[in-house]
């Protein structure tokens, strides 16, 4: 069958387009997405080009969303009419993909969807890849309650590990130079500073001896040597293992060097979580289901398919933090 999907056509140029898709097969299900979320670090890399390993343009974008179960193919158990959460775009269609989730109807194996658990709608279940992607994070992390931990960089992933952070008992200092951003942290509770001068300067003086995990969510590579000394130093005669974790979780294009001897004073421990496990998915939806984690205040821009030029554009421009597709305008 045929069906809507966007389409990166060339650098910085959407579309709405039209792909083909296959009847489930045996183990698959065919889905009627709801809603898809960009995950705008990512997402704006490929919409440039500068995606690593990507295919040649087009391709269709996208990697989180809700969707219907419509059909079932043989062996599978889920019902129609069920909504799941879709962890990426289905490769069995006509265009290449960059992961491929912002398209009307797709078909994956039903092993590798989730239901969404009641009191997650389906909005708030399009974002649980970028839940599921900052409680990697966290986990990595193995931030215990009453430990200090710095978040610098407000985007999704940020927000989300601060919130994530804070919800597990840490002590949460997060930090942007956006002061919308900011004030979207303090209203959920946390405390945050805009960064105007240095994170020396502005965020260090609240840390008191330093964090004991601090995150970087900027995907910039000077500010990520920036942040690093946030973390607490060690005590003369402390083995390392009780050193600061680096958490490095930005989204970063460009080469990204280390400041070999800040990180060696500090005998820091770095951590590159990479994406997320299926447990980070089951643990993301349960905390959303259980409303430890709110997320419906970060899903404020809600367009139609048609309007994605526009959406892209207000991503680029920082007019907003995120930006989903209904697809059943």
């Amino acid at each position: 069958m045929k069906t809507p999907c966007l389409l990166f056509t060339s650098p910085g140029q959407v579309t709405l387009g039209e792909t083909e898709i296959p009847a489930p097969g045996p183990g698959e299900v065919l889905l009627r997405t709801l809603f898809s979320t960009v995950s705008p670090g990512t997402e704006l890399r490929v919409f440039s080009g500068r995606q690593g390993r990507m295919p040649a343009f087009p391709v269709i974008p996208g990697y989180t969303a809700t969707a219907e179960v419509l059909e079932a193919g043989p062996g599978v158990s889920l019902l129609p009419g069920t909504t799941v959460f879709v962890p990426g775009g289905s490769r069995r269609c006509s265009h290449a993909v960059c992961w491929g989730a912002h398209v009307a109807h797709s078909v994956h194996a039903a092993a590798n969807v989730f239901p969404l658990p009641a009191g997650v709608a389906p909005l708030a279940g399009s974002l649980t890849k970028l839940v599921a992607i900052a409680g990697h994070g966290v986990r990595a992390a193995t931030a215990q309650p009453g430990e200090t931990v710095a978040v610098v960089g407000l985007g999704p992933i940020g927000l989300l590990a601060a919130r994530l952070h804070h919800a597990a008992g840490a002590r949460v200092f997060a930090a942007d130079r956006d002061p919308a951003r900011v004030e979207l942290a303090r209203a959920g509770g946390l405390t945050a500073v805009r960064i105007t001068q240095s994170l020396a300067a502005d965020l260090a003086p609240l840390l008191g001896a330093g964090a004991d995990v601090v995150v970087d969510a900027t995907g910039v590579a000077p500010v990520l040597n920036e942040a690093i000394p946030l973390g607490r130093p060690p005590t003369p005669g402390e083995p390392s293992s009780g050193s600061a974790r680096i958490v490095v979780q930005g989204s970063y294009a460009e080469p990204m060097p280390l400041s070999y001897e800040t990180c060696a004073r500090g005998e820091y421990h770095l951590l590159f979580p990479h994406d997320h496990q299926a447990g980070d998915v089951t643990m993301a939806l349960d905390l959303m289901a259980r409303r430890r984690l709110v997320v419906d205040d970060l899903l404020t821009t809600i367009l139609a398919p048609a309007e994605a030029a526009l959406g892209y554009a207000r991503l680029q421009r920082r007019e907003a933090l995120l930006v989903s597709f209904d697809w059943r305008r």
